[in-house]
């Protein structure tokens, strides 16, 4: 995404693994529940289990994610 490239931070699909990467640093998620946790949340409520990626990479993602989604309202399906 053009925002995560502007704040240095890659990601990247690869298969069914989400890899999040910063420089030579990168942190790979396999798990799909984590995967959107990953995106969707912000990393202040990440679980555990995400909590285990870099310093580095925490503070870099904070600053891309959680991905905004749409507001569709109550037309929403």
């Amino acid at each position: 995404a053009p925002l995560a490239g502007r704040a240095g931070v890659e990601l990247a699909a690869e298969g069914a693994s989400l890899r999040v990467a910063v420089g030579d640093r990168c942190f790979v998620v396999d798990r799909p529940d984590l995967q959107v946790e990953l995106l969707f949340r912000h990393p202040a409520a990440w679980s555990a289990d995400l909590l285990t990626m870099d310093p580095d990479l925490r503070v870099a993602c904070s600053a891309v994610l959680p991905v905004p989604l749409p507001d569709y309202g109550i037309n929403y399906v």
